[in-house]
């Protein structure tokens, strides 16, 4: 892994889910590991969320201004 971490958020998601993509517990996976690998996952489909939301609030402000 580099040192590279993106400065954006709509460049950091795409680099995130490709580090952590959702994946099935392993046989010797812990349950620690297994949990803290799905708080991973979590966060970066929240994050995607909030982009989203972020994204549609900015347009629809941007449409109502008369």
């Amino acid at each position: 892994m580099t040192n590279y971490i993106p400065a954006t958020t709509v460049d950091l998601i795409p680099w995130l889910k490709e580090l952590f993509p959702p994946q099935c517990i392993a046989p010797e996976d812990t349950l620690a590991e297994a949990n803290r690998y799905a708080g991973r996952v979590d966060l970066i489909a929240f994050l995607e969320t909030k982009l989203k939301q972020a994204d549609e609030d900015s347009l629809a402000s941007t449409l109502n201004k008369d």
